[in-house]
Formats: structure tokens, C-alpha cells, sequence
């Protein structure tokens, strides 16, 4: 019996080692080598999904290998261990490259970092991520009005078209629109022009309106607009526009209930207003802003002489995006915005004409439009008629 139970231990044993050198012989497969192929893909926005020189370093637990990302958007490693791996990506890009990648002439470093425990090697896809490109910016603004029907001038179409000229995803939340305290040009024999043209630090705003939301409820993704209507109906016979889509409009609501609010539209928040029973920008010209600032109740309120109600000084540096319009080209020194935000000032050819100014286009990048932004209304902007909002992707040209 005991020379039986001595060959049991001795059976036992000799299994117990073959499984012990089965685990240490290299035919794991946490050691196994393998290829292992790295595709890197540039951001959506941009125009090529290829990222084509961008290098890859691969951490393994041995060491670190690098390689380079070919024309078909990959880079291989040989022999590599299945296992935990560590995967970095880096193209830059000069101000060129991303101009033909983007539309925004920017020297940039895009970069990604990924990782993987897979114990097959196979192909891994890695994005890359970098500063964001461009912002929001005026799109169209539409002021002078329509003529109407039977010569009655009409001027409740007015519409304000924001666009994420960037290339990334920008929420509106907190967003605000502003028209600038005074006249477009000489209106009336001897009209004077804004009191605060000489202030360069400052813009100053007859009514405000901003977009409500907690910071992230309103998406508005790259090459998409918001159109914010001074009302979101149908204005046709009257007008050719149809806002009845518009994203936002502004009711200034009233005990008389004098400003109609659109069932179909939501609507801005009033932050201050200033004028009749509805917001009427200038049919002369409007010179418009957005911006953000943390708090709003903090700006300064100021007095203008011989007017009611208060205007509200908002920062330059806190302004995204403006225009300068003017009555007509002879009108350059009724400036409203700084030189620091536009050098100069866009103009259509008359009161109700149906006309609006509207950016030019620069470029078109993985299926979204680029508008031109120089801070010069004068170069970015040309007359539009009809106008056209969130009609980018329907304009002619490039």
C-alpha cells in the first residue's frame, strides 16, 4: 500500500512540473510576440482622417518603440508582447498644413494618449486632440428691413445668425447679443455720433439678450448656426423670411402685450432693454456684439445724457465676435465698435432694401463651411440679398 501511495505523489508531481514549464516556456499569451498595427486619425473636423507623419511611441513593459504613422494612416510594430500597452501619438502641424487641414492658418500640436490591457494584437485606433480653432462668430446680420408689401415698409424680420466657425462643438448656454448704443450716420442734419467712440477698452450696449441654459444643454456643433429672431414667425407676404424655425427669439414681454410671442420659438432672456415695445435694431445700421461674462449683473450701467434708461458697458475682452455697420460708406466716423475688434465697417445700400451682410466664405472642410474672420467688416462681410440664415451650406462659390 505504501509503494502504491508513493507512485500516486510521484504521478501528481510529475504533472504539477509540466505545468509549472508549460507556464514559464514563452507560449503565453501575456509574452506571446505579435504585430501590432496603430491607426491614427486627425480630429472630425478636419479635413483628412489620415494623420500621415504622425510619430507613435509604444510603452512596453521592456521598453519603449516608436514609429511612424504611412500613407495609409498606420504604424506597425513588429514583435511587440501582448499585453498592457501604452500608446502616445504627436503630429504638429505648421500654420500651413493646418490652414489646408482647417481653414484657420495656426501652427498647432495635436497629440493622443490610449490604453490598452487587449491580449490580441490587432489594429488600434487612436484620435487626435487639440487647441480648438476659431469660434463663434456674426454670420449674417440682417437689419435694414424688408420693402414690403404695397410700399408698407416692414422691419420685424430682422435676424441675428450666430456660427461655430470653429473646430470643435461650442455650447451657447450664457451666450449674449447686444446692439450698440448710437446712430449709424448722419440720420438728421447735425447728428452727433456715439459719445463713447473714443473709448477703446469698452463697448456700449442699448439692449442685451442672452441664451439661457445651465453651460451645457445647447450644443451648437461645427459649421452650425443659431438664428435669433427679432420674431420667430412666418413674416412672408410681408417679407420673403420664414423664422418660424429660428432658434431663439427676443419678447420683450409687456403688461399690454404689445410684442407677440411665437408659440414655436423659445425665447432669450431680456437682460436689459432699451426702446419701444419691441427690439428694433437700427434699419440705418446695426452694429452688434456677442459676448460672455461670468456676471452679468456686474457691468456697469451708464446714464446717457438726454436719454431714459441705462446702457450697459461691456469689456472688450470679453466680446467673441462684432460688426460694424454703418449707414453707407461715407459714415466711417460713426464707428460704434473699436478698431481693436473691427478696423473698419460693412454698409448695405439703403434702408428696406431686404438686404443683409453676410461673411464670406473662405474655405469648405470636411463638409462645413469657413468663413472669414480678419476683424475687418469691410473685407469679411458682402451684401446679401435675400438673406439667407443658416443658408451657408446652400451659397455658391467654394
Amino acid at each position: 500500500m505504501i509503494a502504491a501511495m508513493n507512485r500516486r505523489v510521484a504521478i501528481h508531481l510529475a504533472a504539477l512540473c509540466a505545468l509549472l514549464s508549460a507556464c514559464g516556456d514563452g507560449s503565453s499569451e501575456t509574452t506571446a510576440d505579435s504585430a501590432l498595427r496603430v491607426r491614427v486619425e486627425y480630429p472630425a473636423a478636419y479635413g483628412e482622417r489620415r494623420a500621415r507623419g504622425a510619430l507613435v511611441t509604444v510603452e512596453l513593459p521592456g521598453g519603449a518603440r516608436t514609429a511612424t504613422v504611412g500613407s495609409d494612416g498606420e504604424a506597425r510594430f513588429e514583435g511587440v508582447a501582448r499585453g498592457a500597452w501604452v500608446i502616445r501619438a504627436r503630429r504638429s502641424l505648421t500654420a500651413e498644413e493646418t490652414l489646408a487641414l482647417t481653414g484657420h492658418a495656426r501652427a498647432v500640436e495635436l497629440t493622443a494618449e490610449s490604453s490598452t490591457s487587449a491580449s490580441d494584437a490587432g489594429v488600434l485606433t487612436v484620435t487626435l486632440a487639440g487647441p480648438r480653432l476659431g469660434g463663434l462668430v456674426i454670420r449674417e446680420l440682417y437689419y435694414s428691413g424688408s420693402p414690403g408689401v404695397g410700399g408698407n415698409h416692414y422691419f420685424s424680420d430682422q435676424f441675428v445668425e450666430v456660427y461655430n466657425n470653429s473646430t470643435e462643438t461650442i455650447f451657447a448656454d450664457g451666450l449674449c447679443v447686444a446692439d450698440l448704443h448710437g446712430p449709424a450716420g448722419e440720420i438728421n442734419p447735425g447728428t452727433a455720433p456715439t459719445p463713447y467712440s473714443r473709448d477703446a477698452e469698452n463697448v456700449y450696449a442699448e439692449s442685451v439678450w442672452q441664451v439661457p441654459g445651465s453651460g451645457r444643454e445647447h450644443p451648437i456643433a461645427p459649421g452650425a448656426s443659431l438664428v435669433l429672431a427679432h420674431d420667430g414667425t412666418n413674416h412672408q407676404p410681408f417679407s420673403p423670411l420664414d423664422l418660424s424655425d429660428a432658434d431663439w427669439e427676443t419678447y420683450n414681454e409687456r403688461t399690454d402685450n404689445r410684442d407677440t410671442d411665437s408659440p414655436t420659438v423659445p425665447n432669450l432672456r431680456r437682460v436689459v432693454f432699451n426702446g419701444g415695445f419691441d427690439w428694433l435694431v437700427p434699419v440705418f445700421g446695426a452694429s452688434v456684439v456677442i459676448f460672455r461674462v461670468d456676471d452679468l449683473d456686474a457691468l456697469e450701467r451708464v446714464t446717457v445724457s438726454g436719454l431714459s434708461g441705462r446702457r450697459v458697458k461691456v469689456p472688450t475682452s470679453a466680446v467673441l465676435d462684432a460688426v460694424d455697420a454703418l449707414m453707407d460708406a461715407d459714415s466711417g466716423r460713426y464707428k460704434r465698435v473699436p478698431v481693436a475688434l473691427d478696423r473698419s465697417f460693412t454698409h448695405v445700400s439703403g434702408t428696406y432694401t431686404g438686404e443683409s451682410v453676410r461673411r464670406r466664405i473662405v474655405a469648405r472642410v470636411a463638409g462645413r463651411a469657413v468663413v472669414q474672420d480678419t476683424d475687418d467688416s469691410a473685407s469679411d462681410f458682402e451684401t446679401a440679398q435675400p438673406p439667407t440664415p443658416r443658408g451657408v451650406s446652400n451659397i455658391t462659390g467654394l
